[in-house]
């Protein structure tokens, strides 16, 4: 079995034979297992292939005094959520699981209280949402996705490393997420922390998003980047991570400011 990871433009981002690694997100591949992502797996004698294309899917929160498991996923779209108990002398312990359907903005809510189930903190969680075929896109809990943009109204996200000066880096306030909520000074880009930030209405639908600059001689970036990742937190302390596309260019080849 030949088991590939393929971003939205059909780049190869990972090949790999005999291996179901490329189930688990930065696995021994080392890749960051993003909506829009598709795990190609192909037998080796026929051809045969089978497809996933990973969808945005999260468990923003697990509230274990109400015993309700909440998240985004597409709208309309059918969620399995599961708590469980996985200990080595019990095997899967005690495992709690049933389906909701999220809202037409995308947001679901399973209330195991009501099904007479009681979630523990030692539990662990996750949602997951089937394709046509049975393949599925499963998460655990995590830092919250929230929306960034680099370089804010340029395409391709060109970066010049040689260059001299400062990396602006927007994160956009949505339905779900407003930006003015961030800790500025927690947003570390590309291993960088931010020298200054403002909040300004960057991508014009009304809204405040937040403006970061970073150095571009502190980035930890090198020729093969395509992409550039956001960590921080929240002013409540809630972690979040965004995610943008990037190319890494030879002086020569960029025009303009970087």
């Amino acid at each position: 079995m030949t088991y590939e990871i393929r971003d939205q433009a059909d780049n190869l981002l990972y090949k790999v034979e005999n291996s179901a690694d490329l189930l688990t997100d930065r696995g021994r591949h080392g890749i960051d297992l993003l909506p829009g992502h598709r795990i190609i797996a192909t037998k080796l004698l026929t051809g045969q292939q089978k497809e996933l294309e990973l969808i945005d899917l999260t468990v923003d929160s697990v509230d274990v005094e109400n015993d309700i498991i909440s998240g985004t996923a597409p709208p309309d779209a059918f969620v399995e959520a599961a708590a469980y108990d996985d200990c080595p002398w019990c095997g899967w312990g005690l495992h709690y699981a049933f389906r909701v359907r999220a809202d037409e903005n995308g947001h679901w809510s399973a209330d195991f209280a009501a099904r007479g189930h009681d979630i523990t903190a030692d539990m662990e969680a996750h949602a997951l949402v089937h394709d046509a075929d049975g393949d599925a896109t499963l998460v655990h809990p995590g830092a919250r996705r929230v929306p960034i943009d680099i370089k804010p109204g340029s395409y391709p996200n060109a970066i010049n490393l040689a260059a001299q000066g400062s990396l602006a880096v927007a994160i956009l306030t949505g339905e779900s997420f407003d930006a003015a909520s961030m800790q500025p000074d927690s947003a570390v880009f590309a291993g960088a922390w931010p020298q200054r930030w403002r909040l300004k209405d960057v991508d014009k639908d009304g809204d405040q998003d937040m403006i970061l600059h970073y150095m571009i001689s502190e980035l930890n970036l090198d020729a093969g980047c395509v992409e550039g990742w956001l960590y921080g937190v929240t002013l409540d302390g809630l972690p979040v991570q965004g995610v943008d596309s990037l190319k890494i260019v030879p002086a020569h080849l960029l025009s303009g400011r970087p």
